[in-house]
């Protein structure tokens, strides 16, 4: 257990607070850890702590009730507020299931507006953020083990999890490294890696589930890699350098270094990181004075910034928010839609539908009442990206299940105002009109169009701003011209440009790789 006496007037001033997974224990998880932070002199103003909970692999009728990953991730919170406190930056160190419990602590911190900006690092060793496949064993012969049923590949816990974590922005804040086995048996290297591409990956060609977290010695690369990831979070406070540090071809550089990271400037995910970086349109304001008043559903083809306007929309007003992305449901009936909702929403309060419920009436009754409950404390923003809505039928049904949702909501009058933030790429509106006019008393409808040539050419000024180069006229008015109103062309030529991969490219050359990778049918 950690030793939790107060912190004295000359302890050091950084934390490093190691999280166990299933089965694992406070210290004997990270083997010799604490002795080797030490004896390190680099790390002579860091401390460990080790948070602890309850866990086994198995569990039997009768057995001690096991909490599951919201629950373990709301006591995690409650361990940070209490037993850390003294501490100016803190790291968390995760191995396997407590590297989802610390992501859904930070979600659910984020989404109630306080993120503990103490927090500089994650690092995580062996994580099962697609499950594992032996916790499917162990499923067959446990009873009741709410770990176990949450580690499953790909359980809608899991999933719920993994598309908050993509659609938070949390890394751009919180520096963080996945650190994967090759020998690991347990926890498959795609589910460690999160997702294909993933850059942030270190692999141990020598190491499996159990010795990853568990260094021999100082010069292990376990230990190895953690030291170097613990002082490029605490030390180096988010300066480091990048991978984008090479000259941009054909941009003449005014200066030897970028003014900013180019990963920050063409952001892919809004935060409040990158607010320098965003530019401000009509199309903002007119989102931000309908949600104000109501709920909204934002269409337009994609690229055009409708995520990131109403990202930034709940983010800037401190309301608290919830995210959910249908991307994966095309083609799937309107209840398993509203279903996935429903499981981010009991993922958020803690819990798990161990009955769902199957039929439309009661899940639109059941997704107002989990609503009702998120807008206790204040306003709640539930925000549904990428509806998957393409013929008539499917906006008809979807816009009905809306409207009923609203009535059952008035029904229940929740404490707080509940407002329903949706995205599409098709209008909804041919649909609505004449048919569902009375949803326009409680759903504003914004449409996000081609960039005007004048906020594209001060989206590349910014840019070119912000990185130190210098864009002839002439190749500023070919990008304007080539980019077709998309804000997203505009930061794929840029990101190119930038990159190792287009070494002495001219703009002309770029332009052509940037609209094969942006609009690839056309």
């Amino acid at each position: 257990m950690p030793n939790d006496s107060p912190q004295s007037a000359v302890a050091p001033q950084k934390l490093l607070l190691f999280v166990h997974g299933l089965a694992g224990s406070a210290t004997k998880t990270w083997g010799i850890f604490d002795s080797l932070i030490k004896a390190d002199p680099s790390l002579g103003d860091h401390s460990a702590k080790f948070f602890s909970y309850s866990t086994a692999w198995f569990r039997l009728p009768f057995m001690a009730r096991s909490a599951r990953i919201q629950e373990l991730a709301r006591s995690l919170q409650t361990y940070i507020k209490y037993n850390c406190r003294d501490f100016s930056e803190i790291v968390l160190i995760t191995h396997s299931m407590g590297g989802l419990i610390a992501k859904r602590y930070l979600l659910d911190e984020l989404t109630l507006g306080r993120l503990d900006a103490r927090i500089k690092g994650l690092m995580l060793y062996a994580v099962p953020h697609n499950g594992s496949s032996l916790a499917s064993v162990s499923s067959l012969v446990s009873w009741g083990h709410h770990q176990v049923a949450q580690l499953q590949p790909y359980s809608d816990v899991l999933d719920a999890l993994s598309n908050e974590w993509s659609r938070s922005g949390l890394e751009s804040v919180i520096r963080t490294i996945y650190v994967i086995g090759a020998l690991d048996q347990i926890v498959d290297p795609r589910s460690a890696s999160a997702f294909p591409g993933n850059f942030k990956i270190e692999t141990l060609a020598d190491k499996n589930h159990r010795s990853i977290c568990k260094p021999n010695n100082i010069g292990d690369l376990t230990y190895k890699i953690f030291r170097h990831f613990v002082l490029e979070c605490t030390l180096i406070s988010g300066s480091v350098t990048t991978e984008y540090e090479n000259s941009i071809s054909d941009l003449k550089t005014k200066s030897a270094q970028p003014a900013a990271r180019v990963d920050d400037v063409l952001f892919y995910v809004y935060s409040r990181l990158v607010e320098p970086w965003y530019l401000k349109r009509a199309d903002d304001a007119n989102l931000a004075a309908s949600a104000t008043a109501m709920s909204v559903w934002a269409s337009g083809p994609t690229g055009t910034g409708k995520t990131a306007a109403i990202q930034r929309f709940v983010d800037f007003h401190g309301h608290a928010h919830t995210y959910v992305s249908l991307a994966s449901y095309r083609g799937y009936p309107l209840v398993d839609l509203l279903r996935a909702i429903a499981t981010t929403l009991i993922s958020i309060l803690g819990g798990q539908e161990d009955h769902p419920v199957k039929d439309l009436p009661n899940l639109i009754r059941r997704v107002a009442e989990l609503l009702c409950r998120l807008s206790r404390e204040q306003r709640f923003y539930l925000f549904v990206e990428e509806l998957p809505l393409d013929r008539e039928d499917e906006f008809r049904a979807f816009i009905d299940m809306t409207y009923s949702l609203f009535i059952e909501l008035g029904k229940m009058r929740p404490r707080n105002p509940i407002s329903l933030l949706f995205s599409s790429i098709n209008d909804p509106l041919p649909y609505v009109n004449g048919n569902f006019d009375k949803i326009h008393e409680r759903m504003r409808f914004v449409h996000f169009g081609a960039w005007l040539k004048e906020d594209c050419g001060a989206l590349v000024d910014l840019i070119a701003s912000s990185l130190a180069v210098e864009v002839s006229p002439e190749d500023r008015s070919l990008i304007i011209d080539s980019c077709r109103g998309s804000p997203r062309f505009i930061k794929a030529l840029f990101r190119m440009a930038a990159g190792r991969f287009f070494p002495g490219a001219s703009i002309g050359e770029l332009v052509v790789k940037a609209a094969d990778e942006v609009f690839p049918c056309a």
